[in-house]
């Protein structure tokens, strides 16, 4: 990928929505009830599962006394670190890898080791335990997309907002991106930073309004190299598609991805 595109996931993927400020306080970090959320879809509460390798956020108050995106200096071996700004987090016993910490929230990943079922999720600032513990709820794949499509360029795809975006048009491959899409074959471990293609392992259906797209339309679903716990889907689209803002969602272990992402297409 461009480093345009790196920028862009960075900004609409891993900063948070809800930017906190500064803050000098010393207690302890509290954690949100029901706060660990997909980090691409943020489904709330009963529906924010995930899966191993899947990018989360995490909302609470005083998670950190900083706010810090990762940088290629923080990375450990070549691996997101397990420690950024002094912030930690655990789930289950095992240390998460991070790309984002502020007062606020906080981005990390899911670790590979983790098994389905519900987990606890702490949180450690400069040696200080969370006041309480969340929880996650973790299935082999919890399919989430960002709210962005992209032509096989990388330029947006849209109707001119963000400015320049442009339509996709019937037969043209498009580029979706989400996380929590499950285990891939060669396998890619929390915090590795791929620099091959790694399909996923489970069956990965695309509905596009309301239709279930022929699975040779599905080009390749699997990890975007050189991002932690990103993935990709390479979607065709059908060549007697009519124009219009067409919802996609991807279906994957019978887990689909949340409503609300549109594919803009053209004449």
């Amino acid at each position: 990928m461009t480093a345009w595109v790196l920028a862009l996931v960075l900004w609409l993927a891993l900063a948070p929505p809800l930017p906190g400020a500064e803050t000098g306080r010393r207690r302890a970090p509290i954690l949100n009830v029901d706060g660990v959320v997909n980090g691409a879809s943020f489904a709330a509460a009963p529906d924010n599962f995930v899966a191993p390798n899947s990018i989360i956020s995490i909302f609470g108050l005083d998670l950190s006394l900083q706010t810090k995106q990762v940088s290629e200096s923080d990375l450990v071996r070549g691996r997101l670190p397990l420690v950024l700004g002094g912030v930690q987090v655990r789930i289950g016993e095992i240390p998460a890898p991070l790309y984002f910490v502020s007062p606020l929230q906080i981005n990390a990943q899911v670790p590979s080791e983790i098994t389905a079922g519900e987990w606890p999720v702490s949180v450690v600032r400069e040696n200080l335990s969370a006041e309480n513990a969340a929880t996650v709820k973790v299935r082999p794949a919890a399919p989430g997309l960002f709210r962005f499509v992209t032509h096989t360029d990388y330029t947006l795809v849209g109707r001119g907002d963000p400015q320049g975006s442009t339509p996709a048009r019937p037969g043209e491959i498009v580029l979706l991106f989400g996380t929590g899409f499950g285990a891939t074959a060669p396998a890619v471990f929390a915090g590795e930073l791929p620099d091959f293609l790694a399909p996923v392992v489970l069956p990965a259906r695309a509905r596009l309004a309301d239709t279930m797209l022929p699975d040779h339309l599905l080009h390749y679903v699997g990890q975007a190299p050189g991002f932690a716990g990103l993935y990709q889907m390479n979607l065709e689209l059908p060549a007697d598609l009519a124009a219009g803002d067409l919802e996609i969602r991807i279906e994957i272990d019978g887990a689909s991805s949340q409503e609300g992402v549109k594919i803009a297409v053209g004449e």
